[in-house]
């Protein structure tokens, strides 16, 4: 069976991707917040409480996951976070909470996962999430720190895909268009709902991707 990594288990994102991979019998390491209680233990998942943006405990994961299963096929990385604000009102605090949370977040997973898929005779497969503020800086207007944070994340699959060049390593980064959850909902009430992407419809698009 493979194996796949997935962090924010528990945020919407995470869990419809979680419920998709599940249902293609993958097994399932899943990462959640130090704050977050793990469920009852569930066929074929392990839930990992742990902060994200400590370099050291993300090693620490990937080699106990690792010595379990023996490798990590694939990553879904969903962990984030958005701040708006225009480049009137940006400033280096938020630039600084942008970059923890939707960059060094995954860096700090993508180190020691690209280091293991190395020596994996299939490589391996990392999914980032971008955002269109992120893939267009003229749609980061509103939210400067938000989209400059998520642009790097672009540059980090580039080298990631240079790295393993030869490996069978691939990374890839998915854009969604304005995802329809709770939060989104309640910030933007007047929307039209029924143009907005579902957290399955994206977690269906991110399983085409694992495909090895």
């Amino acid at each position: 069976m493979q194996h796949i990594l997935i962090t924010g288990a528990f945020g919407n994102l995470g869990k419809a991707v979680v419920k998709n991979v599940l249902e293609k019998d993958y097994i399932v390491s899943a990462c959640i917040s130090k704050n977050d209680l793990a469920p009852e233990q569930q066929s074929n998942i392990d839930y990992y409480a742990l902060d994200l943006t400590d370099a050291d405990a993300c090693k620490i994961l990937c080699n106990e996951v690792c010595t379990k299963y023996s490798q990590i096929n694939a990553a879904v990385l969903t962990v984030g976070g958005f701040i708006p604000g225009n480049m009137d009102a940006v400033t280096k605090a938020d630039f600084d909470k942008m970059i923890l949370l939707n960059f060094t977040t995954a860096f700090n997973l993508v180190q020691p996962l690209l280091k293991q898929m190395k020596k994996q005779e299939k490589g391996g497969t990392i999914i980032l999430i971008g955002s269109e503020p992120g893939l267009d800086g003229a749609k980061a207007s509103g939210s400067v720190a938000y989209g400059f944070s998520k642009s790097l994340l672009f540059r980090l699959a580039e080298l990631i895909n240079a790295e393993g060049r030869g490996k069978n390593i691939s990374a890839h980064v998915v854009v969604p268009t304005t995802m329809d959850t709770p939060q989104n909902r309640a910030a933007m009430p007047n929307a039209d709902f029924s143009k907005w992407a579902t957290t399955d419809s994206i977690a269906q698009e991110i399983a085409g991707l694992l495909v090895h």
